[in-house]
């Protein structure tokens, strides 16, 4: 007998080894979808808080200016005149003109980095979230005499740190 087909124990056997393979194939999918998620997450997570320290980092870098150059006096420092020194809090003020003077605060709370703008020592437009999810802020100062002339930052968001230094170029 010259039979063309197959048997059903022959398509039996082929369709259990081609679930055994679908379900491999499946397996694979769902855990690079999964591997995919946490490091999209990752990546979120890591850009957050590099912008944050970027937006913390352009206003500290601020810190004394003097826009027109005549010698203006314009503190930098937590607070005026004498720095009262907090780990997680910084205030830091420059001239914008001869009758403007912006100050930026930074700190933690509710664990949201947050951000107070003062001009002339009115607070406007304050608090602003600039990060949230934040478990950690700390700065180290650095002192010339009585000024401070640096700082390092370190801002934790989601057991991610990221760490910067800052130097008040712009402090006399």
């Amino acid at each position: 007998m010259n039979q063309k087909g197959i048997t059903l124990i022959e398509m039996l056997i082929s369709l259990c080894i081609s679930a055994i393979v679908m379900a491999g194939v499946y397996q694979v999918f769902i855990n690079q979808a999964k591997t995919y998620e946490i490091q999209e997450a990752v990546a979120d997570s890591q850009n957050a808080v590099r912008s944050g320290m970027q937006i913390m980092t352009d206003d500290l870098r601020m810190a004394g200016y003097d826009k027109e150059g005549d010698g203006s006096n314009v503190p930098v420092g937590v607070w005026n005149p004498i720095p009262v020194y907090e780990t997680s809090n910084i205030r830091v003020e420059w001239e914008l003109n001869n009758d403007t003077i912006k100050a930026v605060q930074y700190f933690l709370s509710d664990g949201k980095l947050q951000r107070n703008i003062y001009l002339n020592g009115a607070l406007t437009d304050s608090p602003q979230v600039v990060l949230d999810d934040v478990t950690g802020l700390t700065f180290a100062y650095t002192l010339s005499g009585t000024k401070i002339v640096r700082t390092d930052v370190t801002l934790t968001v989601k057991n991610r740190t990221l760490a910067s230094t800052v130097i008040f170029r712009n402090v006399k």
